[in-house]
């Protein structure tokens, strides 16, 4: 199934709609930029995720900032989302995160966290159950429900390529 294209942040309200998107999680929030709409194109409840820490050892990212950098955008996305009950900041790992929803409990799950071939795979390990039948994963890191589970190999080259166009739609139950 396929809701319309998110080439751009700009196609997130249409793709929110197209699904009938009630609840959403960002994994990965760093700035806030992106969950600045995702909150607005959403009715209901967003959690955004991200531990804003620091890792020393064998992840180059861009966004793998010192820590006071992390607390600086914790801050301002704190910040940010004040004053909106429906926004849940949640500075937790991904796993951590994961482990307190229940399954098949939100609407979409956005992953834009680490990008390592481990964390990508246990990142969908952990969200994919919490995704309701007829919910969808979109972002950098999607996964499609045919994938049958990570392959061996670069996050980029396993069955969740990353992309902005293409998405995993849990099927509707009959």
């Amino acid at each position: 199934m396929d809701f319309g294209q998110i080439n751009s942040i700009r196609g997130i309200p249409g793709f929110a709609r197209g699904i009938g998107c009630r609840s959403a999680v960002e994994v990965g929030v760093q700035r806030g930029w992106f969950s600045r709409r995702i909150a607005r194109a959403i009715d209901g409840d967003v959690w955004l995720v991200d531990p804003w820490m620091h890792f020393d050892e064998g992840y180059e990212d861009s966004a793998n900032v010192p820590q006071a950098q992390q607390d600086a955008n914790h801050d301002r996305v704190v910040r940010m989302f004040a004053g909106r009950p429906n926004v849940h900041v949640l500075r937790k790992t991904s796993l951590e995160a994961a482990a307190g929803f229940a399954g098949e409990s939100v609407d979409w799950v956005f992953i834009d966290a680490n990008h390592s071939y481990e964390a990508v795979r246990d990142d969908v390990r952990a969200w994919w159950p919490k995704v309701r039948p007829g919910g969808s994963s979109r972002g950098t890191t999607t996964w499609t429900a045919s994938s049958g589970g990570p392959a061996r190999g670069s996050a980029s080259s396993a069955p969740w390529t990353s992309s902005w166009r293409r998405s995993a739609c849990r099927p509707r139950r009959s």
